[in-house]
């Protein structure tokens, strides 16, 4: 009962794919990428490795 409990809690959390910002800036440009990212559903945190901070959430 008690995996099943956690499963379900789990379930409810939303699970972002992080990158940083300049591969962000590089790769997911591309059209095809794209596609791929809204088609799946994939939400992203885009991160600034240089400032240490978070740059965009894009779900």
């Amino acid at each position: 009962m008690q995996s099943l409990k956690k499963e379900r809690e789990d379930a409810e959390q939303k699970l972002y794919l992080a990158i940083p910002l300049d591969i962000y800036k590089r790769f997911f440009k591309y059209p095809f990428i794209q596609t791929v990212l809204k088609r799946n559903q994939i939400p992203l945190l885009v991160y600034d490795t240089k400032k240490q901070e978070v740059a965009r959430w894009i779900s």
